[in-house]
This record gives structure tokens, sequence and C-alpha cells, in this order.
């Protein structure tokens, strides 16, 4: 069951880690008031230090994938 629950969940984050995706819902969240968009500079972040946001969310995805496979 937990391997199902990784598995869906590295779906979901491999789908809300292209732009034309999650900037739409993003943009809707912050018109609603519930984000507060804060960008922090690439040099301060050590995960997305030498890749961007997208490709860190993508392979956070396949990750989750693949340790739901393993389990």
């Amino acid at each position: 069951m937990t391997g199902l629950v990784l598995i869906i969940l590295g779906v979901l984050i491999i789908i809300f880690s292209f732009p034309k995706i999650r900037m739409p819902i993003m943009n809707r969240l912050f018109n609603e008031g519930y984000v507060t968009p804060q960008r922090i500079k690439p040099e301060n972040a050590a995960i997305i230090a030498h890749t961007n946001s997208s490709i860190t969310l993508l392979a956070i995805g396949v990750v989750l994938i693949i340790i739901g496979i393993i389990i």
C-alpha cells in the first residue's frame, strides 16, 4: 500500500514539474490568497544550485516512483 502511495505521489510531482501545468495552478492559488510566492536565489538553495526547479521536481518524482516500485 505504501508503494502505491509513493508511486501516485511521484506521478503527481512529475506532472506538477511542468511549468505549463504548474503556473496556472500557482497563479490561481496566489489570486485566492493561499500562496505567497517567494523567490530564492539559486546560489542560496543547495538542491537547485546547478539545475532549475522543474528538473529538481522531476528528479524527486522519479525517485519516489522507483522507491514505490522497490517497496
